[in-house]
């Protein structure tokens, strides 16, 4: 493991020397053990919500989201309801989204809020956000429905490395169908997320 990815994953949880791996604070008993994917993508968060979420009651303008990654971002949002491998799906050089089979083929994330329900793939996923996070073509903040350590690893390990890290949160399935495309969004450090009007 590198010596200030260490350093930073004195403060998180479980940190595996052996395999440069860095588990995620407050992990919930079954991220301990290694049931965060299901059949399809992650498990969702059901059941367990209110722990670490907060809640903001202001109508339909404000979703409460709980934060894997603490930080702040402001962007215009970018949507998908369908999973996005990261390898050879999206271009690190620009931050466009190169799968010619996903929804999103083309659009350019760089610089916006990515809501992506999960990925598909597995630590390629961190490799190719380190990469669009030095080159300045990654998204401000990405926005899911699980909890998803390789997005996770990929924000702690660019702020330990470039100083550039981004807010990662998990919403609850029927907070991010309240997502569209073009609505531009505050994230906050307690995972709350706004729409701007």
């Amino acid at each position: 493991m590198h010596p200030r990815v260490a350093d930073a994953a004195a403060g998180y949880q479980d940190a595996d020397d052996q395999l440069g791996q860095v588990r995620l604070l407050r992990a919930e008993p079954a991220e301990h053990a290694g049931h965060l994917r299901q059949p399809g993508g992650l498990r969702p968060l059901r059941g367990r919500w209110t722990r670490g979420a907060r809640r903001v009651a202001v109508g339909n303008a404000v979703i409460a989201g709980r934060p894997i990654v603490a930080g702040s971002a402001e962007g215009d949002a970018l949507v998908t309801r369908e999973a996005l491998s990261f390898w050879g799906g999206y271009d690190f050089h620009t931050g466009a989204i190169i799968d010619k089979h996903h929804p999103l083929a083309g659009v350019c994330a760089a610089g916006r809020v990515l809501a992506v329900p999960f990925t598909k793939g597995s630590s390629t996923t961190t490799a190719v956000l380190l990469e669009a996070v030095r080159a300045g073509t990654a998204p401000v903040a990405i926005l899911t429905t699980g909890v998803d350590a390789f997005f996770a690893l990929a924000s702690i390990v660019a702020g330990v490395m470039y100083g550039k890290s981004f807010p990662v949160v998990a919403l609850e399935p029927r907070d991010f169908d309240l997502l569209h495309t073009g609505d531009r969004l505050i994230i906050e450090r307690s995972g709350s997320v706004r729409k701007k009007p």
